[in-house]
């Protein structure tokens, strides 16, 4: 038997992050979910860098991005993550409890999006 089974517990349902940011959207920002062009193109090259997630959290705690009228949105890599994700238009996720060989008694939740949607979405 596992040894932690009170680790995963069943959720109420929540807004995504997506759902969360909309009902503050301004109707007018054409880089929702960022707040401004410079910010979308700040966050464009930190997520297709390749850094690492700590790199962009230290880049992120630098006194000049800190400064008034250059402060982001997003504070850390992980909100950076959200707000990518929370873009309009990318496939949904997907679950479906699996049940591997090794584990037969123990269900695991796998989550996925289609790879014919993605492909649709990136052409």
């Amino acid at each position: 038997k596992f040894p932690f089974s009170n680790v995963a517990k069943k959720l109420q349902k929540a807004d995504t992050p997506y759902e969360k940011t909309k009902q503050n959207e301004d109707p007018n920002a054409p880089f929702f979910p960022f707040a401004t062009e410079e910010e979308w193109q700040l966050a464009n090259w930190l997520g297709s860098s390749g850094l690492p997630n700590t790199q962009i959290d230290k880049f992120l705690n630098l006194p000049w991005v800190n400064a008034p009228g250059h402060v982001p949105s997003f504070k850390t890599s992980s909100d950076l993550i959200n707000h990518i994700e929370a873009l309009p238009g990318l496939p949904p996720w997907n679950a479906r409890w699996i049940t591997l060989p090794e584990a037969p008694k123990d269900s695991q939740l796998l989550l996925y999006r289609d790879p014919v949607e993605c492909l649709k979405w990136l052409d």
